[in-house]
């Protein structure tokens, strides 16, 4: 087959392709669904960050009011007011 004929053969079936209607829906959601899946993809991402962001502020927090607690135990009995 020469380049021509492939040529011609070619744009024969890109003509076919671009002026047929057939199958319009499965091209437009197999198009659409790439981007639709990876922003779904980045939605369970950033849920689970946030999950584990508010898990660790959570942890913070815990530890923050256990250590205020110890403090001010510490200093209103008669053995932590001497050692501090």
């Amino acid at each position: 087959m020469s380049s021509t004929a492939g040529n011609n053969s070619l744009r024969r079936a890109l003509r076919r392709f671009s002026a047929s209607t057939s199958g319009n829906v499965l091209f437009t959601f197999a198009l659409v669904s790439v981007p639709v899946l990876g922003l779904v993809g980045a939605a369970v991402d950033y849920s689970r960050g946030n999950s584990a962001k508010a898990a660790m502020q959570q942890a913070i927090d815990a530890t923050g009011l256990m250590l205020s607690k110890a403090l001010l135990i510490m200093r209103c009995s008669s053995s932590g007011i001497t050692t501090l």
